[in-house]
């Protein structure tokens, strides 16, 4: 069975040797929800558009249903693209707006029945007769899924469709996203800022930075076994806990990971995956800590595979079932790049809707390709973010430490990462192992 979307070191270099995208290769299932997840100009709209036809690729092959299709129109790609600001006529009202590319493919048939079709799906069959400004923002959105459903089309291609949205609403049309594509069992490629969204929605999550594409997988497995620091970085929430480190092991003592103040020592015997840190012997490493390997208990209470470092307590974030404790190890924090970068204001939506949707329904050809806008996705790296040097922790209601308060941490061994001076993960061990001297 041939994939339904297939991109074969596929690169987008606009004028100026600008590389938006860089040899990336991806291939996406019938009927599977494949998200891409990355900062602002990372990338992803531009791969989104490469697969629509919007925007042909420098280099590299697309292919749709197994077919070669870097010279087929968009209107001959047989897709559907949502958009951010949902692209709708102003003048046009629902009805009109969805059956829209109906009435452009085949402008001598009836789209009424398909359209009240496709409305009764979304639930928005009492709005068919209101214009966009009679409708709310959720609404809107609502008719712009309409609008790409009623062709059928061979995959939906969503550009960041809820993040001008509130959060209680974008968490509402997030389920009812989730629940349509799976019943129409439409292939779908959905681009996202939004970690949350990209972890909730997708089969799988391909995760992108400056182009290029860093670790693809199930949200599991990004999650539990990110590959790079960036990956470990971006994903999870609150963000992980990042710490500049070395490997040593003093003559006669079990090997530790010195964080400058203090150290973890690692439990004798070794495991499999702490044998590994021997090739950093002496090395700068990154650190990695999530929230819920870290708590606060005394030594009496720790655990075979914990280990105890004691912090300051800088800051208590209340959130009522919990609380996000904020500890100081005296560890300095390490810094990741490219995980921020300014977003661009958002385009009036007259400029965008109109060239666009003549693309998607008319196959016409676009015009001379520009360069992307600042902040958008051109690849310019966003600053080194510094991740915090404390240590941020869940706390059960039970456990109220106050700011100034001296607290006994214990570190749970089996979920602790450890990156290179690269950022590539060396510990838990990756599938490969690394290469020790000359090839």
């Amino acid at each position: 069975m041939s994939h339904a979307i297939s991109l074969r070191s596929v690169s987008k270099v606009y004028a100026g040797n600008i590389t938006a995208v860089d040899r990336l290769s991806l291939d996406v299932d019938p009927g599977e929800f494949l998200v891409l997840l990355g900062p602002s100009g990372c990338g992803k709209s531009t791969v989104l558009r490469m697969i629509a036809g919007l925007t042909g690729p420098t280099r590299g092959d697309v292919y749709l249903d197994g077919r070669w299709a870097n010279d087929l129109s968009p209107k001959e790609r047989k897709l559907a693209m949502v958009f951010q600001n949902h692209a709708l006529y102003p003048h046009m009202t629902t009805r009109e707006n969805i059956g829209f590319p109906l009435r452009m493919e085949s402008p001598h048939q009836d789209p009424g029945p398909r359209v009240e079709e496709v409305a009764r799906t979304l639930g928005i069959g009492d709005l068919l007769d209101r214009h966009p400004s009679e409708l709310s923002g959720g609404e809107r959105q609502r008719v712009a899924m309409g609008r790409a459903m009623v062709r059928r089309p061979s995959a939906f291609l969503l550009d960041e469709p809820l993040s001008s949205l509130d959060a209680k609403l974008r968490n509402r049309l997030r389920a009812e996203i989730a629940t349509l594509t799976r019943q129409l069992g439409v292939t779908t490629v959905y681009v996202t800022h939004d970690q949350a969204e990209a972890m909730s929605l997708g089969h799988r999550v391909a995760v992108m930075r400056d182009g290029t594409l860093m670790q693809v997988g199930t949200a599991p497995e990004v999650y539990r076994l990110p590959r790079h620091v960036f990956v470990a970085a971006f994903v999870g929430t609150p963000r992980i806990n990042l710490l500049r480190a070395r490997i040593v092991a003093p003559l006669g003592q079990p090997m530790s990971v010195d964080l400058g103040g203090q150290r973890i020592e690692l439990v004798e015997p070794l495991s499999p995956d702490h044998q590994m840190l021997r090739v950093q012997m002496g090395s700068e490493v990154t650190v990695g800590l999530r929230s819920e390997a870290v708590r606060i208990a005394s030594e009496w209470e720790r655990r075979p595979h914990e280990v105890t470092l004691h912090g300051t307590v800088e800051h208590v974030e209340f959130q009522g079932h919990e609380s996000l404790v904020h500890v100081d190890v005296g560890a300095a924090p390490a810094p990741v790049a490219g995980l921020e970068s300014a977003r661009r204001p958002p385009r009036r939506r007259r400029e965008q809707a109109r060239p666009v949707m003549r693309l998607l329904t008319q196959g016409e050809r676009q015009p001379a390709e520009q360069p992307p806008e600042p902040g958008s996705d051109d690849p310019t790296i966003g600053p080194t973010a510094r991740v915090a040097g404390h240590l941020v922790l869940r706390a059960p209601v039970e456990v109220q430490p106050r700011a100034g308060d001296r607290v006994p941490l214990q570190i749970d061994l089996g979920q602790m990462y450890v990156f290179d001076a690269q950022g590539e993960r060396v510990c838990p061990a990756p599938l490969r192992a690394p290469v020790l001297g000359p090839n």
